[in-house]
């Protein structure tokens, strides 16, 4: 799936992919991946591309599934950077820049879900 490209006078292009699923493993479980592709075409330089890839898993508990937990890893792949690219008339200048590194989250979620009692 390309979600966006990009190309200017100075003959310079950049490509995002981004690729995405989910599945239910269970009635109450649910897993979620991504891939985020970037790649940086410059006339005279080698290509450069990076690839961030998340995934979470989380389980909903509880009558009426009101809480869910969550555990999400980001950055799986350790890639912790990003490429810039900075366009004016007389200079082209690009590279990459240090991002979050690589990190994981646990979330507690509760969905009250008592509205409209009044029937």
């Amino acid at each position: 799936q390309l979600e966006s490209e990009s190309t200017n006078k100075h003959n310079t292009s950049q490509l995002h992919h981004n690729l995405s699923m989910t599945s239910v493993l269970a009635s109450k479980l649910y897993v979620n991946t991504n891939i985020n592709s970037q790649t940086f075409y410059a006339k005279g330089l080698e290509s450069e591309s990076l690839f961030i890839w998340n995934a979470s898993v989380r389980y909903r508990m509880l009558k009426g599934n009101n809480l869910e937990i969550k555990l999400t890893a980001l950055d799986i792949l350790g890639q912790n950077k990003g490429i810039y690219v900075i366009n004016n008339e007389n200079q082209q200048t690009y590279g990459d820049r240090n991002i979050l590194t690589q990190y994981f989250m646990l979330g507690l979620t509760y969905y009250p879900r008592k509205f409209n009692l009044n029937k």
